[in-house]
C-alpha cells in the first residue's frame, strides 16, 4: 500500500502502479520485509538476572496461594522488594 501512494504522488499511472505492486518480485521482497521487521531483539541474560528468576520462584512458591493469590498482607511490591535482596545475597 505504501509503495502505491509513493507511485502516485510521483505521477505513476494506476495501472502501471497496480502492475508493479503485483508482480512476484515486489510480493516477495514485502515478505522479506515484513520478516525481517518481525524479529525481537533478544540479550543475553545477566547473571544477575538469573539469580533474580531463581530467586522469584522460590518465594512464589512460598508467598502464594494453591489457587495463585498471594497470601494475606503480601504485595506484589513486598515480593519484588524480598527477590531482589535475596537475589543481592544470591549473589555473593
Amino acid at each position: 500500500m505504501a509503495l502505491r501512494t509513493l507511485m502516485a504522488t510521483i505521477g505513476v499511472p494506476t495501472d502501471q502502479a497496480e502492475k508493479i505492486v503485483s508482480s512476484p518480485l515486489v510480493k516477495e521482497l514485502d515478505n522479506q520485509v515484513t520478516t525481517v521487521v518481525k524479529q525481537k531483539a533478544t540479550r543475553k541474560l545477566s547473571k544477575y538476572d538469573k539469580m533474580l528468576s531463581k530467586a522469584l520462584e522460590e518465594l512464589n512458591s512460598k508467598l502464594r496461594l494453591k489457587n495463585g493469590q498471594l497470601r494475606k498482607g503480601i504485595t506484589q511490591a513486598d515480593l519484588m522488594r524480598r527477590a531482589h535482596k535475596l537475589a543481592k545475597r544470591m549473589m555473593k
